[in-house]
């Protein structure tokens, strides 16, 4: 009778070890899940705020005002301009 009942007691300490481990491990995956998401939401924004960055860095408008502000480039008088004709290739 006394075997058994260890046996049981046991057999019940396991299974509720098991049940807490279970639940422990569920915690852990939220809590990386969680912090996976805000990851990503960071991750998103930062790639919108670049590309926001990007379109304003590369439009005409720009480039045009750095070259002739900053880099004192003006467009080219006709007089400049040199048309260069190549030969088709044989």
């Amino acid at each position: 009778m006394r075997t058994r009942l260890a046996g049981l007691i046991l057999v019940n300490a396991l299974l509720l070890l098991g049940y807490v481990w279970c639940r422990l491990q569920t915690y852990d995956i939220g809590y990386d899940i969680s912090r996976t998401l805000e990851s990503l939401d960071r991750a998103q924004e930062m790639n919108a705020r670049l590309k926001l960055e990007h379109t304003s860095l590369t439009s005409p408008q720009r480039l045009r005002q750095v070259a002739e502000e900053r880099l004192g480039l003006v467009p080219l008088a006709p007089s400049q301009r040199v048309i260069v004709e190549v030969p088709p290739p044989k």
